[in-house]
């Protein structure tokens, strides 16, 4: 168990001496921020849906 702790962390430290770890870190950023983005136009779009389906609802409610 200690062997393998000690694997990880020289990895880590390896991953993090080298450039490419700094565009891992670009990248998940802007996954992050297009998630959140997503997250957000997801709520006002849901919104939105229900409220036409209510109206849908509430029109055939009215026409019966």
């Amino acid at each position: 168990m200690r062997n393998l702790v000690l694997r990880i962390f020289v990895e880590l430290q390896r991953i993090r001496d080298e450039e490419t770890a700094q565009d891992m870190v670009e990248y998940g950023l802007i996954v992050a921020v297009m998630a959140f983005g997503s997250v957000a136009g997801m709520h006002s779009l849901a919104s939105g849906v229900s409220d036409a389906l209510n109206g849908v609802s509430s029109t055939l409610g009215t026409a019966l």
